[in-house]
């Protein structure tokens, strides 16, 4: 899941979840609307990537004959 969030830079990823790390992450966000408009935009371009059903197609390509 890191993968994905760092190769389409659509969200945060906290190295160590500890409650203090992920309260930063979330003030960080907070205060960076211009981010937050980024990050949105980022995971449905990631989602729409990661669709099932593309994810179907992608495999039977790869394992046609």
């Amino acid at each position: 899941m890191a993968g994905i969030v760092r190769g389409y830079d659509c969200g945060v990823v906290i190295p160590v979840p500890t409650p203090e790390a992920i309260a930063q992450a979330v003030r960080e966000l907070q205060a960076d609307k211009a981010r937050q408009v980024a990050l949105r935009a980022n995971a449905t371009f990631a989602a729409r990537e990661h669709d099932g059903a593309r994810e179907q197609d992608r495999l039977r390509d790869v394992l046609a004959p």
